[in-house]
């Protein structure tokens, strides 16, 4: 494993990419809780913020030389429900 040393700036910037991540795991949270569609059909809006915390954090390890591994990668996203409902919609259908 590389060794990297990082001035104030970098540190901030390292910071920022973490909490990116943090923020992309939250979105996942809430994206497994209500389901990938809400409303019937449309996409649910934390997907959208989620993939873009995740390219934000990439940018940032980028800038600092810092290789990722697919470990983050790694984790599972919830499987789509098979009936495409969301438990919100389905909660006012019945």
């Amino acid at each position: 494993m590389a060794e990297h040393t990082l001035n104030a700036a970098g540190l901030t910037l390292l910071e920022s990419a973490l909490l990116s991540l943090g923020r992309a795991r939250q979105c996942r949270r809430i994206v497994a809780h209500d389901d990938l569609l809400i409303r019937g059909a449309r996409r649910h809006p934390m997907l959208a913020m989620e993939v873009r915390s995740r390219q934000v954090a990439a940018q940032i390890f980028k800038m600092l030389g810092i290789e990722l591994r697919a470990c983050a990668a790694t984790e599972q996203r919830p499987a789509p429900r098979r009936d495409g409902v969301s438990r919100h919609h389905r909660a006012i259908r019945t």
